[in-house]
């Protein structure tokens, strides 16, 4: 398990800064398969918080961001994930948006 904070500017001009706060936690082992073929992987969940800083006037208190909650298969061999899966859950907690991702080929660098 390892959590990475930090705070950098934020692209809206509206907020002076956002912050990121992630949590990853590995869960084990598992045998997997992709287009890019069958893998031993390590299923990492992550959980991450975002929040947004202003100064504007309909804007004084933090104003909360989006959650997001995914896993990714990472796999030591080839060196990446090799299959994710990221929901992202508006302040109500209704997931607004949900994205997969599959390793379609690969070769690593000799």
């Amino acid at each position: 398990m390892w959590e990475v904070h930090y705070t950098g500017q934020h692209p809206n001009k509206t907020f002076k800064s956002e912050e990121w706060n992630s949590k990853y936690t590995v869960v084990g082992y598992e045998s997997i398969d992709v287009p890019a073929g069958k893998f031993n992987a390590s299923p990492v969940e992550c959980r991450r918080d975002h929040h947004g800083d202003s100064d504007a006037e309909d804007h004084r208190q933090d104003c909360v961001g989006q959650n997001v909650q995914g896993v990714f298969r990472y796999v030591p061999e080839v060196k990446r994930w090799v299959k994710s899966v990221e929901e992202y859950y508006g302040s109500g907690g209704v997931r607004n948006e949900r994205y997969t991702g599959e390793l379609e080929s690969f070769k690593l660098a000799e």
